[in-house]
């Protein structure tokens, strides 16, 4: 939850900036500032998570030319060859990739 932090800090550097002072209904913004970010940083996650769960599947099944282990050390970008994976290019799994995460 690095984002709340994040969020929190930008608000007070915020009232510093603008060279306000910190009152109650102030205090109160900010507790709503904490609960939004918290809400977006667990939509995030879960947003994250069920399209990672989908391109792994997705790798298992063989839609997507590539190998597990070049794929989980996030070796997709480049070209990818080896005795184990031969003539699979990366951009093309970078496409695929980024088709499911956006479909």
């Amino acid at each position: 939850m690095g984002i709340l932090s994040f969020s929190l800090i930008g608000g007070v550097w915020l009232l510093w900036l603008l060279g306000y002072n910190l009152s109650v209904a102030g205090a109160v913004g900010f507790i709503a500032l904490a609960r939004i970010a918290a809400e977006f940083g667990v939509i995030m996650v879960l947003f994250l998570t069920t399209r990672w769960i989908k391109i792994v599947n997705a790798i298992r099944r063989k839609e997507i030319r590539c190998c597990y282990g070049q794929f989980m050390r996030g070796r997709v970008v480049h070209a990818v060859k080896g005795d184990d994976c031969r003539d699979h290019y990366g951009g093309i799994v970078a496409h695929h990739v980024w088709q499911l995460l956006w479909i």
